[in-house]
């Protein structure tokens, strides 16, 4: 933060507003003077604009601006100081005896500089809490909180693929259990007996579930193997 200064001495204060007072005078005259009306509500956001928009953006660099504050400050002052400039010069015109020929560069003065001055600061003044150290640290705030939710979710998108997985996995393992159990009940029973409660079951899964244990003997085969094998004393069957 800029240090606070404790002001620069009572000759340069009677000077600053001494001017001030005067520019301000000859800024409020040709406000009033080229004003569509004698309303004052028309004039006193010229005068805001120019000599006191001086003063504000002078003590907000000097005291309070931080940053990018203290640069759009800056900024303001200089346009400010040219503002008042430029009325200064127009007014002092038009009370002299060549306000007939300088009256085109008194109505731009009047009219265009003095009114993108006060949008300007009107703009300016908009902006400036937002370039505020803590407007800063809430933006980047939610910019890291955005990033950490992002990166949250795509991480509960890969535990869940995972999980899936997994599943699968456990899933084919216990089929590939069955399948095997299946073929060895298959094998194991008495090919002249019908299947056991507890084999058929196993037979029909066994049958279903594809893979390569898909192709295991039918009940009826494997008899008839056993059968040709009784006949022929264990031989290859034909």
């Amino acid at each position: 933060m800029n240090p606070k200064h404790n002001g620069h001495g009572l000759p340069f204060e009677i000077l600053k507003w001494s001017l001030l007072i005067y520019t301000g005078y000859r800024s409020l005259d040709i406000l009033m003077t080229t004003a569509p009306s004698d309303n004052l509500i028309s004039v006193i956001p010229g005068l805001l604009g120019l000599d006191v928009g001086v003063l504000v953006w002078s003590h907000l660099y000097e005291k309070k601006a931080e940053g990018n504050q203290a640069t759009l400050a800056a900024l303001m002052t200089v346009c400010d100081i040219i503002g008042v400039g430029l009325s200064l010069l127009a007014d002092s015109l038009m009370h002299s005896g060549q306000a007939a020929t300088y009256k085109d560069f008194i109505g731009v003065v009047s009219v265009w500089a003095v009114g993108i001055i006060i949008f300007l600061n009107f703009v300016a003044g908009v902006i400036y809490p937002m370039l505020s150290p803590a407007a800063e640290r809430a933006r980047k705030e939610k910019e890291l909180n955005a990033a950490y939710e992002l990166k949250r979710k795509e991480a509960e998108h890969d535990l869940a693929l995972a999980q899936l997985d997994l599943a699968n996995a456990r899933t084919n393992s216990a089929a590939r259990d069955l399948r095997l159990k299946a073929t060895g009940l298959l094998f194991a029973g008495n090919p002249d007996a019908s299947p056991t409660p507890t084999q058929a079951p196993a037979i029909g899964m066994a049958k279903g579930m594809g893979g390569p244990l898909a192709d295991i003997p039918t009940e009826d085969e494997i008899r008839r193997v056993m059968e040709h094998m009784k006949q022929t004393g264990g031989g290859d069957p034909k």
